[in-house]
């Protein structure tokens, strides 16, 4: 590796785990194009509670760069996507209330997490052995090595967080190529009688992008641009409906049924 590449590198890192006075950007917003409003329990008591882990409400954005294929995974929250997220799940919920049982007085909904996960990594590396490949045969001096660390991001004057966050690395989480959306949310409904009942539901959406059999012209295209508008769409969309089988499935055969 040039002396350059590794200076850049280690500014690069001091910027990132050093200044924090840079603000971080809160990144773009992302349309879906929504479900339409139920008709039946608008006026069902139901409150919303948003139990989120912290990290699940900042944008990070999948890094570019072939050599950076390991931090090629973005992380879109809820605050970015218009309209209203608890919005749409709360409807879900009333338009399932409407073929349960009528006992229910009042409920609250607990989103557990919202994730939209955009994964590129594969098309990356893919990107990345085809320019080693490349240099070797071009008897280039310098081959291309994998990146230490991902290269800084600005929207503006805010700084983007590239990658994928820590907390799914932990968890283990598998990170499915392409754009994925994930709901998990706990319905707890009360009854005259005092009693409550209570409800685990998932919703999971997914949209591929191009395959790594595409000509690698239009795979460099794709890992360069910005998220596609469109795939976030299908996914979200895909989620919440799934989201609503689930919690209409449930609410009529009994608690814990709405999970996968």
């Amino acid at each position: 590796m040039s002396s350059v590449r590794l200076a850049s590198l280690l500014a690069a890192w001091g910027v990132c785990c050093g200044c924090s006075g840079i603000e971080i950007a809160t990144g773009p917003f992302f349309e879906w194009s929504g479900r339409p409003d139920n008709q039946g329990s608008a006026q069902f008591p139901l409150k919303f509670i948003d139990r989120r882990p912290d990290w699940e409400r900042t944008y990070r954005v999948p890094a570019t760069d072939s050599c950076e294929y390991a931090w090629g995974v973005g992380f879109i929250p809820m605050e970015n996507l218009v309209p209203d997220i608890p919005h749409a799940v709360e409807a879900s919920v009333r338009d399932a209330l409407e073929l349960s049982d009528s006992r229910y007085t009042f409920g609250d909904l607990t989103l557990l997490s919202f994730r939209v996960l955009v994964d590129r990594r594969e098309i990356l590396r893919c990107l990345f052995d085809e320019d080693v490949r490349q240099a070797r045969v071009r008897n280039e001096e310098e081959i291309p090595l994998p990146a230490m660390f991902p290269s800084l991001k600005f929207e503006g004057t805010r700084r983007l967080l590239v990658g994928p966050p820590e907390e799914l690395k932990r968890a283990g989480s598998q990170i499915e190529p392409g754009v994925t959306c994930q709901i998990q949310a706990v319905i707890g409904l009360h009854r005259t009688d005092g009693s409550r009942e209570e409800f685990h539901v998932m919703g999971v959406g997914s949209a591929e992008e191009r395959s790594l059999s595409d000509h690698a012209h239009l795979a460099r295209d794709l890992a360069a641009g910005p998220v596609n508008s469109a795939r976030v769409n299908r996914a979200v969309k895909q989620a919440i409906a799934g989201f609503h089988r689930r919690a209409t499935g449930a609410l009529n055969n009994g608690p814990q049924n709405g999970l996968p």
